[in-house]
């Protein structure tokens, strides 16, 4: 997909659905340690669906979550006080949100509420374009994971004559997102 980009910024990231919806017979593949761009639209035969008109992207944080282990036998220090002990119980891929212009013949967006409706996880990319700035010359750094689509994404809230329409989109991802470096 050839976007304009401008060096250092947000300008030309995409974020593309699988075009090939999930089921329960065949679930979304567990993302590649070393993911394959998905391909887009004008492509020949494209194997994802951007999503059109994205303002903001928020990419989530990989997160460990923790228990507390501290009990009458922990260590304590010289004033006396017991030293808290914990170990990394879970890790949290955590949520994914964007906000959109609401264009009601966007394919992506109509992908992504489907598989809202479709209760299932899906595979998803966040693309960014070849910056030479950055060093990449032939592609950007692709970012692959799974999600489920926590929320249908249509107008809410406020809609006015004289602003934009917008959606938001949040992904809860079912995986930790595997990056392809840029080149």
């Amino acid at each position: 997909m050839s976007t304009p980009t401008k060096a250092g910024t947000g300008a030309g990231v995409i974020l593309v659905i699988s075009s090939t919806p999930a089921t329960s017979a065949s679930p979304a593949p567990v993302p590649a340690s070393t993911p394959t761009a998905l391909t887009v639209a004008p492509a020949s035969s494209p194997t994802g669906i951007a999503v059109l008109q994205i303002i903001e992207h928020n990419i989530p944080e990989l997160t460990l979550g923790f228990d507390d282990l501290t009990n009458t036998s922990s260590p304590s220090n010289v004033a006396g006080t017991v030293t808290k002990e914990t170990v990394a119980t879970s890790l949290e891929p955590g949520m994914y949100t964007a906000t959109a212009v609401f264009l009601p013949s966007d394919a992506g967006l109509a992908a992504i509420q489907t598989a809202f409706l479709s209760g299932l996880p899906n595979q998803f990319q966040i693309q960014f374009p070849a910056f030479a700035a950055w060093g990449f010359t032939t592609s950007g750094p692709v970012y692959d994971f799974n999600a489920y689509v926590a929320s249908l994404p249509v107008p809410t809230g406020s809609v006015t004559a004289d602003k934009k329409v917008q959606v938001k989109i949040s992904l809860k991802l079912t995986t930790w997102m595997t990056v392809k470096p840029g080149a």
